[in-house]
């Protein structure tokens, strides 16, 4: 056996010793559940179902089955702190609260119409919890793979970069 080969040898047993129990520490605390999991069913489709109304499945799909409500749970779930989570889910509840204490059921249950009207009723009591919720779902929305592709125009290979180019009527705004 040559040096060379003796010393790679005595590196790559060293190397894996030091190695493996620090990796099967770092791959012990992965967490493999779903950040959804986090959540309650009835939050899920809670959510689901406003961002419905605010993205409404028109000549393309809507929020609902864009899955933007995903989305959000997840920024919510990653991004915010403890507090504030808590904060967004009392607000959420309290409006089904609202819807059934006003329409005596659930908001998942109403008809659209009752969905948009309980709404717009958000929208004027909780202006700033509706801000929130709607740029979760429209950045969800806009940025899944239905939004970006189907509503927005989508080149993935661009082209040259050109500034500023108007809009043909009835053309959608491009995704980037």
């Amino acid at each position: 056996m040559k040096r060379r080969q003796l010393l790679q040898q005595i590196g790559i047993m060293i190397g894996s010793g030091v190695l493996t129990p620090l990796l099967s520490n770092a791959f012990a605390n992965v967490n493999l559940k779903s950040p959804l999991a986090n959540f309650a069913e009835n939050e899920l489709l809670l959510m689901a179902e406003i961002g419905e109304i605010i993205v409404p499945t028109t000549k393309t799909a809507g929020a609902k089955t864009a899955k933007a409500h995903e989305y959000a749970f997840r920024i919510i779930d990653n991004c915010y702190t403890k507090s504030e989570k808590n904060r967004f889910l009392n607000e959420l509840v309290l409006f089904n609260e609202t819807c059934k204490s006003q329409l005596v059921s659930n908001f998942i249950d109403l008809k659209k119409n009752e969905k948009t009207e309980m709404v717009k009723g958000l929208i004027s009591a909780k202006p700033q919890f509706f801000k929130e919720m709607k740029q979760l779902i429209v950045v969800g929305y806009f940025t899944s793979e239905e939004g970006a592709t189907k509503a927005l125009t989508y080149e993935p290979i661009p082209g040259k970069y050109i500034g500023c180019t108007p809009l043909k009527s009835g053309q959608k705004a491009w995704a980037i």
